[in-house]
């Protein structure tokens, strides 16, 4: 039987004063990039068939094609030579008051009250939390079992839950 949204949410909210950890699945991340290597060499093969052509059109999208292609196997060689370090794993805790986002080795915490809005970023397929700064933080849905909606409607239900307590321990209120 299949959870429903509202379902999977409740499991990705904490209970008060807890939190959430979801850990970066490094199977389904190295799949991907395998994936993305593959179409990467494809792209390539394209592009010289695009670069034979004597017009200046396909030369330029052949261009693009190995710009991307280099960079997605590249990445797809690194994701496979990386090795994971359980100490150093990337992980999303989610809490009523922060989330926090450890990516590559580097956290990041963002308070609830820093962001303005959470949305999802339809181009990049990320998590976009945008702060009062102007700043933009995107997230990969890299954690398993997690979509991409259900991490916007948790991350959403705590922004909302922390800026309506916020509301209520403001003063004058």
């Amino acid at each position: 039987m299949e959870l429903t949204t509202e379902a999977r949410v409740a499991l990705l909210t904490p209970p008060v004063g807890g939190v959430k950890r979801l850990v970066a699945d490094i199977a389904t991340e190295r799949e991907i990039s395998v994936w993305r290597g593959v179409v990467g060499i494809g792209l390539l093969v394209c592009s010289v068939w695009l670069f034979a052509l004597p017009q200046w059109l396909p030369k330029l999208f052949a261009a693009a094609a190995v710009f991307f292609a280099v960079r997605w196997i590249a990445a797809a060689i690194g994701v496979l030579r990386t090795r994971v370090d359980p100490n150093t794993q990337d992980f999303l805790e989610l809490t009523h008051t922060a989330l926090t986002v450890r990516e590559h080795g580097r956290d990041l915490t963002l308070p609830w009250t820093e962001i303005v809005r959470v949305a999802i970023d339809q181009d990049r397929l990320t998590l976009a939390l945008l702060r009062h700064t102007g700043e933009i933080v995107h997230i990969e849905p890299r954690y398993s079992g997690v979509t991409l909606e259900d991490l916007w409607s948790a991350a959403s239900a705590l922004h909302s839950s922390a800026e309506t307590s916020g509301a209520k321990d403001a003063p004058g209120s």
